[in-house]
């Protein structure tokens, strides 16, 4: 999926309870941003669903109770980084209630230190295919990107 980020966004773990036509869950956000939330679920809505979004933020005397709809599901966990879940946006959200979120998230991300902002480089693999042999093939990884063809790490 493109990114399509609009707000900055930060790492956290809170509770969420959310309510759908017929169902009452409650699973944990594990990144929040004025505009929305990544919710991690065994069993993500379908895009397009409405949810009633219930949850409270360290720090702050009272609950939120939002309304959202999900915009991107991800069915299956790719790695411990990107787990199963879906993306919620926000909706109708009063522009005092949004400024609080933005600075909910703006005193997380301060909280935490420099050297741990940006996520380490991962290791990229290429496969690369020798012409003319479908079979044969080897890989190259270096940390943070995949190595040009020909070139030995």
């Amino acid at each position: 999926m493109a990114e399509q980020r609009n707000a900055d966004r930060t790492a956290t773990e809170i509770r969420v309870e959310y309510r759908t036509v017929g169902s009452f869950l409650s699973d944990y956000a594990l990144n929040l941003s004025k505009g929305g939330m990544f919710i991690h679920s065994e069993n993500p809505l379908p895009v397009g669903a409405s949810v009633r979004l219930v949850f409270h933020l360290p720090g702050l005397p009272f609950m939120f109770d939002l309304s959202g709809r999900v915009r991107w599901v991800q069915a299956e966990a790719l790695d411990e980084e990107h787990p199963c879940g879906m993306g919620v946006e926000f909706v109708q959200v009063d522009e005092r209630v949004r400024r609080r979120l933005e600075a909910h998230v703006q005193k997380l991300k301060d909280e935490v230190p420099e050297s741990l902002r940006e996520p380490p480089a991962r290791p990229r693999v290429e496969v690369l295919r020798a012409a003319g042999d479908p079979g044969a093939r080897r890989a190259q990884t270096q940390i943070g990107k995949a190595l040009p063809p020909g070139k030995k790490p």
